[in-house]
């Protein structure tokens, strides 16, 4: 080659190479910087890192019938036995309760109402509720029913005072009237009470502060006030029987007195009856079965614990342990014991339920079998659960959530059947077993109603 024409040949070969680099570039630009189709290719293979195409791009490729998440109903996880939700409060619940006859549900909130629900309103649509406002924007803190149905007891945040209101019926409406108000400051050093009840006989009604428990009577006045000594309470519960107090706190032991009266009806004592002693940590939670021979207790040690106190404690006889159940053993969960809220106990003491944060689980009462989950059905911690005196229904409350929810008790309902089952065995009688068996019949009838979970 001539040596003048390398100088031509050179600057050609340079131009060549800034074409194809110029046409290069254009071509990824014009595929936004992509790597061309057989490189992805190779390295989309090749890469391990790749997160996986998210559910909702799966579900669109499957089209009709694909797997969809569960949409919270109302802002709440929905559940097969739900049975219904009792919507109306615009604040945090504070309490809840039931008439004995399990005609209404009382409840009261930070909403500075007080709010009575029929419960004959389950399976309807909507659910319609009396209301009322309290009396000088105070807030309910708790709610108890008189034992006749009549009336409503309430404690109040701010001025402390224990209300009393009478339920109204006219022409088919219902209204609460206030009847009568008395004072608490004084017993309670200004602190807060964690519980109200009144006794099923009607004898008395029992408050209970962080340090002590009152007794008055119904109309008000002091009959006595006893120093737990557990400081703080968490809360104190009167048995069915209205003869037993039971406390329970800060300590490991649950105390229980027994309120005495004498043949004419007069309040004389409360004396120190028993103690429930096992717990290895503070108790949160306390209630009595129907027949009172029976307690349930709930801990921060993640167990709870049923107690036979049919024994003879004048003779310091102890109370036996019926059933010892670990909770992180029963439910395949990790459980801190801050989320340990409340517990509840059957009205035929077959099934248990357990509030653990916004969850509930439920046993029944000889071997602690886990029976049902209710697994985030409130969107805050459960604070309140009650079976209602039918045991057809499980209520809970989770508080800062607004919502009381009803749930079927179709597990206790089973459990029924196993008992039943168990007494046409045990007996000689015909005639007893055709009464069992027809009980069985309409059990077996209601459950091929209810969904199942």
């Amino acid at each position: 080659m001539n040596d003048t024409n390398i100088p031509v040949a050179v600057a050609l070969i340079c131009g060549g190479v800034g074409v194809f680099v110029l046409l290069y570039c254009l071509f990824c630009k014009k595929n936004g910087g992509k790597q061309p189709a057989k490189t992805r290719k190779k390295s989309r293979t090749k890469s391990s890192s790749d997160p996986p195409p998210s559910p909702s791009k799966q579900n669109e490729k499957k089209g009709k019938g694909s797997f969809k998440f569960p949409i919270k109903k109302g802002g709440l996880m929905p559940h097969p036995l739900s049975a219904a939700d009792f919507k109306g409060h615009t604040d945090t619940i504070n309490d809840i309760a039931f008439e004995l006859g399990g005609k209404y549900l009382v409840s009261c909130s930070q909403d500075r109402t007080v709010r009575l629900w029929p419960m004959k309103t389950v399976s309807e649509k909507e659910h319609k509720h009396t209301r009322l406002n309290i009396e000088d924007s105070d807030i309910g803190t708790n709610v108890a029913f008189s034992p006749d149905g009549t009336a409503v007891l309430m404690t109040t945040a701010h001025s402390n005072d224990v209300i009393v209101y009478k339920i109204m019926k006219s022409k088919g409406n219902l209204s609460l009237t206030n009847a009568l108000s008395f004072p608490l400051t004084d017993e309670t050093k200004d602190e807060s009470v964690l519980s109200l009840e009144i006794a099923p006989s009607g004898k008395f009604i029992m408050s209970c502060s962080e340090t002590s428990f009152t007794l008055w009577t119904v109309k008000g006045v002091k009959l006595c006030t006893v120093e737990t000594k557990q400081s703080p309470n968490n809360m104190a519960t009167i048995s069915h029987c209205s003869k037993f107090i039971a406390c329970c706190g800060f300590t490991t032991d649950v105390k229980i007195w027994e309120v005495v009266y004498s043949k004419s009806d007069e309040f004389q004592s409360v004396n120190r009856a028993m103690d429930l002693k096992g717990h290895l940590a503070g108790v949160v939670s306390v209630s009595f079965s129907q027949d009172s021979k029976k307690a349930l207790t709930l801990s921060k040690d993640i167990t709870f614990k049923l107690w036979n106190i049919d024994v003879s404690y004048s003779l310091n006889e102890d109370p036996r342990v019926l059933l010892d159940i670990s909770l992180s053993v029963s439910i395949p969960i990790d459980i801190n014991s801050k989320d340990i809220s409340t517990i509840a106990l059957s009205p035929d003491s077959l099934v248990i339920a357990v509030a653990i944060g916004h969850s509930i689980y439920v046993f029944d009462s000889i071997i602690g079998s886990l029976l049902e989950s209710f697994v985030d059905v409130h969107n805050a911690v459960i604070t309140r659960l009650l079976f209602d005196p039918s045991g057809q229904y499980i209520v809970s409350s989770g508080g800062s959530d607004k919502f009381i929810r009803l749930w079927h008790n179709t597990p206790g309902m089973k459990e029924q059947l196993r008992d039943l089952k168990l007494q046409i065995s045990s007996t000689g009688s015909e005639a007893m077993k055709v009464r069992l068996r027809s009980q069985m019949d309409e059990i077996e009838k209601k459950l091929k109603d209810l969904p199942s979970s």
